[in-house]
């Protein structure tokens, strides 16, 4: 359909992720020519790996990636705030500080082994949808997972940066707040949700499974 024939209702106004730009839509009355349509159900006609991939797969990834990124940036604000913040009651700059030092690296191992997980994941079905021109449940199951693993191990890693900051954090002006806002969007996306882990779960136990969305 024309874009014209569309309302756009400006009623996006999160917490975070603000500049997505998520608001609604509304057509209302339009008819849209069958040759338009399509339908995400049916086996792709382009034999490119790309389009191998599940489509609600492909969106879990790209949640996972600002996820993995807003988590990458805290870290790397803290680290740049190390060497000359003091905290308040200290004599030692934050870089000093056993407690901060151990919050910084268990985030840099725990971000390091989520990202690893999810290229893992993707690279295989990659290379199955090169060579088989398809990818199987267990590798779509597998897609959902890391990504949702990565998003959820992002927040735990932005929050753990966040208390770090102490009242650097605070300021909305500050980098590493707006990475708390954001993160914690991410993490309510129905791709990366909770209730991600009760459908992969599910096919790990073998139960049988509604796959529609995976």
């Amino acid at each position: 359909m024309r874009a014209d024939d569309l309302t756009l209702h400006d009623n996006w106004d999160p917490s975070g992720l603000a500049g997505s730009g998520s608001s609604d839509f509304e057509a209302a009355g339009v008819e849209v020519p069958v040759g338009h349509g399509a339908d995400i159900t049916r086996p792709p006609a382009n034999d490119n790996p790309l389009y191998a991939f599940p489509v609600f797969g492909l969106l879990a990834v790209g949640i996972a990636s600002v996820a993995t990124g807003l988590a990458r940036q805290a870290i790397n604000e803290i680290i740049e705030m190390g060497g000359g913040k003091v905290p308040q009651g200290s004599r030692k700059t934050l870089a000093h500080r056993p407690q901060a030092q151990a919050e910084l690296a268990q985030a840099e191992a725990e971000l390091r082994a989520a990202r690893a997980f999810l290229t893992e994941a993707v690279d295989t079905a990659w290379d199955t949808a090169a060579s088989k021109g398809a990818i199987p449940v267990e590798m779509r199951r597998d897609i959902r997972l890391a990504a949702t693993h990565a998003t959820t191990a992002s927040a735990r890693v932005v929050d753990r940066m966040y208390l770090i900051g102490g009242g650097s954090s605070v300021h909305r002006k500050a980098p590493i707040q707006r990475a708390f806002r954001d993160v914690h969007v991410a993490t309510q996306h129905m791709m990366t949700a909770p209730a991600t882990w009760e459908l992969t779960g599910r096919l790990l136990f073998g139960l049988e499974t509604d796959t529609t969305t995976l």
